[in-house]
């Protein structure tokens, strides 16, 4: 396995069945989104300075930690941020986040945000940054999540628990579902078993074959239930996105000539 100061993902095997407590610095990445002091949802560091999660987790006032494995307990390696920026997916429709009443043919596509931190996070054996993908994942992937939603509905467990995930064919998860299921999204469910992510999860990773490939958007409720698999939404499609804050500007695809090279007239 790798170790968390490389930034890769350790393979999980699909022989664990349901949560399992992921094992210290395990999840280096990991962020908890606060609105003013209620837990919210979830967050992944992909860049010292930028967070990644969903889009309908966008409120008034953030708090968000990094470094933490105890959703209760504050850990001393752990490191807080009161300012925060968000920047929602320009294609994602925020209307819904007034009306949860879908309206036919409305959805969740592109249920991305990206969070700016005021100043860059200090890395350390708990705080480091996950690597985004290069290709999209296979359905034989092996995948997990993880999260401190609860085995239970509307609960909260202290530690981060993990969970090994199996990938679905995008048909067999639409007819799970009555909402809309788009090519934007991936759907997955456990091994065996029915523990899943749940309420409070939002905007944790799906990680496949040690790539962030998904960050979790919506499910049915109440949560837990066999027949109807979590939906993340995919993140191969916009890793440019997602990368152009903090990526520099290539304006020639060449570049110039050693000064020995030019000739002068």
């Amino acid at each position: 396995p790798s170790t968390p100061s490389t930034g890769t993902v350790p393979q999980i095997h699909p022989q664990a069945v349901g949560y399992w407590g992921c094992e210290k610095n395990f999840q280096p990445w990991q962020t908890l989104v606060y609105n003013f002091t209620n837990n919210r949802c979830r967050g992944i560091l992909v860049h010292p300075q930028w967070v990644l999660t969903a889009a309908h987790c966008i409120n008034d006032y953030y708090q968000l930690w990094v470094g933490r494995r105890n959703l209760f307990e504050r850990e001393g390696t752990a490191q807080l941020f009161h300012r925060v920026t968000s920047f929602p997916h320009p294609g994602f429709n925020l209307s819904l986040l007034e009306n949860h009443t879908r309206l036919p043919g409305e959805h969740y596509s592109r249920d991305l945000t990206r969070l700016r931190l005021a100043e860059p996070v200090q890395k350390r054996e708990t705080v480091r940054i996950l690597k985004l993908p290069v290709q999209e994942p296979k359905l034989q992937s092996v995948c997990y999540s993880f999260g401190w939603g609860g085995i239970q509905p509307v609960t909260y467990i202290g530690d981060v628990q993990c969970v090994d995930l199996r990938l679905l064919p995008s048909d067999e998860c639409a007819k799970a579902h009555s909402q809309k299921v788009t090519d934007h999204m991936l759907c997955a469910r456990p091994w065996e078993g029915n523990s899943d992510n749940c309420l409070g999860d939002s905007g944790t990773p799906l990680i496949c074959d040690g790539m962030l490939q998904g960050i979790t958007s919506w499910g049915h409720i109440p949560c837990r239930c066999p027949t109807m698999p979590a939906v993340y939404t995919k993140v191969m499609p916009y890793v440019q996105w997602i990368k152009r804050p903090y990526w520099p500007t290539v304006e020639c695809s060449c570049p110039p000539p050693p000064l020995t090279q030019i000739k002068y007239t």
